[in-house]
């Protein structure tokens, strides 16, 4: 084939001169179909212009006498007198014959197509003339009828009355003869069409119709294209059963059918190598290909024949599509959407998975920086109180002895050692209260309440600025953590009311709520602007809300220019595991 198409394409590119006779007028079915197509692959598989003569062979409709075509071959020979036929096709049996009787154009490639393989034996073919003939199967068509309507007692036989109808008028009665025992055929040769469409209205259950070809009527009237099948099935209430593919959609539930443009298309491909210069001997022509089995789904429905008695690998047509079919491109669409969305959700919940792993992470590292900071603070706190600030007593107290020995002025100078012994004192107090700053006992000794409570009155002491408490007790004890972390909390907020908010009073509250312990802090001071960004980062503020959400809990600051502070700080009583 490749070798064969290459020849066609390396052929000089000038214009191909093709006769086509065709054995009935340009509308007759199947034929017209089969020259369209035909002609269709000729045009696309040449790679130069070509030039179509068509002659149709009318006398074809009736019995003429052989006499008569001497005029007609004649004619044709002064039609293409002046040109050069590069190729004669004829469509259907009739023009065959014609041409091998007659030769109008003795040694040009001569196409001979559109027939049965059976028509082809009678033929005198010349070693000008390549065949292509289609299968037909008759018995495999009754066969199919009697499968789906296995009820069937009556087959009603539509042929036309012109001499090629009458030829398989013959034909069929000969290969049907196996089913005459159980099968009555009607023939319906004879009748006009309206004399069939009255007698097809009047058929009932158990006929069916087994539709062949309709070109001229009993009466001698010419039906062109499936005029006939369609009156047919316009009226009929039986089934109709057809021998072309190309009548589905007509009126024909289907079968194994002839498909009239496969057959075309490769004829075409025998037409294109003749055209290329191989000689006709030399073509190869391709085995014809099975029938098509293929239904038409509004007639198997129409009479209630379901889709699994058919056989299989049916081609069911005219089936409204499903969902799938219908919204094919929709439904993948939407799909892909779909996709999409799922991957940028799957991408951003793994960012987001990224993201706390992070953030606990983060959270882990800060407690234990925070834990450890404490620690470093009790043993800061534990050298300050035991060893640095016991030191320092020792001296104020060593101070005092040398006040009393020097207690007789020198040289008339008073003596300096009170206002040495006042120092160390006043240094021994401000080293135990950096001690209590850094790590409060009392919080280990006497819990949360007490220790805010000192914390408080401290305040009190060293400000001037009152503090009203509420410290309710109440349920479980919190752990260490919690405590120390709240503790640290108010004692941040009381450092911030001393250095920045000229406050004149201020509320402590911490109580029990929701398995935990919430803390409030409030003053009425200058207050500020959250929302405002800081000229240099609030490490006070920063420290307690790391301090609270390392162990799970939440931390609110409100404030406003001139309407004071307040911290609301909860805490679970056992901290989060790490």
């Amino acid at each position: 084939m490749l070798a064969a198409a290459s020849r066609i394409f390396a052929a000089e590119a000038a214009p191909r001169r093709v006769l086509i006779l065709t054995s009935f007028g340009s509308r007759f079915a199947p034929f017209e179909t089969y020259g369209a197509a035909l002609r269709a692959d000729i045009v696309d598989g040449w790679p130069a212009p070509v030039e179509f003569l068509e002659t149709p062979l009318e006398m074809a409709r009736f019995a003429a006498p052989s006499r008569e075509e001497a005029p007609l071959a004649e004619y044709l020979r002064a039609l293409v007198a002046d040109r050069k036929l590069d190729l004669v096709v004829t469509i259907g049996a009739p023009a065959a014959e014609f041409v091998s009787r007659q030769r109008p154009f003795p040694g040009v490639a001569t196409l001979i197509a559109g027939l049965e393989r059976r028509q082809v034996q009678d033929l005198a073919l010349e070693a000008s003339d390549v065949a292509v003939a289609a299968v037909y199967d008759p018995p495999r068509a009754v066969e199919n009828i009697l499968r789906l309507f296995p009820g069937t007692t009556r087959m009603i036989v539509v042929l036309g009355a012109s001499p090629l109808e009458r030829y398989w008028r013959g034909e069929l009665e000969r290969e049907l003869a196996p089913f005459a025992p159980r099968e009555e055929f009607d023939w319906w040769d004879g009748l006009s069409l309206e004399e069939m469409r009255r007698r097809a209205a009047e058929l009932g259950p158990g006929a069916a119709i087994l539709y062949g070809s309709l070109k001229v009527d009993g009466a001698g009237i010419a039906h062109e294209e499936e005029e006939g099948l369609v009156a047919l099935r316009a009226v009929a209430k039986v089934p109709i059963f057809g021998a072309f593919v190309e009548q589905l959609g007509q009126g024909v539930v289907g079968g194994p059918l002839v498909p009239v443009s496969r057959e075309a298309r490769r004829a075409a491909g025998v037409a294109l190598r003749l055209l290329a210069g191989d000689a006709p001997g030399r073509v190869v022509v391709p085995p014809p290909l099975p029938l098509v089995v293929a239904y038409d789904w509004r007639e198997l429905r129409r009479f209630g024949i379901p889709l699994s008695s058919l056989p299989a690998g049916s081609d069911v047509r005219f089936r409204p599509p499903g969902l799938w079919e219908a919204h094919r491109e929709s439904v993948l669409l939407a799909a892909a959407v779909v996709l999409l969305q799922t991957l940028l959700i799957a991408a951003l919940l793994a960012q987001r998975s990224r993201r706390r792993l992070a953030e606990e992470r983060v959270h882990v590292l800060n407690r234990r920086l925070l834990h450890a900071q404490e620690e470093e603070r009790k043993v800061i706190a534990r050298e300050l109180h035991d060893d640095f600030s016991q030191r320092l007593a020792r001296l104020a107290i060593d101070a005092a002895r040398l006040e009393y020995a020097a207690a007789v002025p020198v040289d008339g100078e008073k003596p300096r050692g009170g206002a040495m012994r006042d120092e160390l004192t006043r240094l021994s107090e401000d080293a135990h209260a950096l001690a209590y700053q850094l790590h409060p006992s009392t919080l280990d000794d006497l819990g949360l309440t007490e220790a805010l409570r000192n914390e408080a009155e401290r305040f009190q002491r060293l400000e001037s600025v009152p503090v009203a408490l509420d410290l309710r007790d109440g349920g479980p004890p919190p752990s260490r953590e919690t405590a120390l972390c709240l503790f640290r909390i108010a004692q941040e907020g009381l450092r911030n009311v001393a250095r920045h908010a000229r406050a004149k009073t201020v509320t402590l509250s911490c109580a029990p709520s929701a398995r935990g312990l919430e803390l409030r802090l409030g003053d009425d001071g200058v207050g500020f602007d959250p929302a405002r960004r800081l000229d240099r980062p609030s490490l006070g503020l920063a420290s307690m809300r790391e301090r609270v959400e390392t162990l799970g809990g939440r931390i609110a600051i409100k404030s406003a220019p001139g309407r004071g502070t307040e911290i609301a700080a909860w805490a679970p009583l056992e901290p989060r595991p790490e």
